[in-house]
């Protein structure tokens, strides 16, 4: 996660077993669309997960090819295949 907020992640409010929302937010980059102020929860674990709404997959345009989303921070972006 220091790779996209240079920073360790600062919990916002506790969700349950130890897991938290960070105050930072991402945006979802896909090939046909983006979503934008996207909550991320912590704390940081190996893999990067992504779980999509209703529609969300359509709307970024995962549906056309299998190419991934890239995640963007406001220090920098991570490739995550789909």
């Amino acid at each position: 996660m220091a790779s996209l907020f240079g920073e360790p992640m600062q919990p916002r409010f506790t969700i349950s077993n130890g897991r938290f929302v960070a105050r930072q937010r991402v945006a979802i980059v896909g090939p046909r669309g983006r979503l934008d102020g996207v909550p991320v929860v912590g704390p940081a674990v190996a893999e990067t997960q992504i779980t999509f709404g209703e529609g969300d997959e359509e709307r970024l345009g995962l549906d056309v090819d299998g190419r991934g989303v890239i995640l963007a921070g406001s220090a920098g972006e991570l490739k995550v295949p789909h």
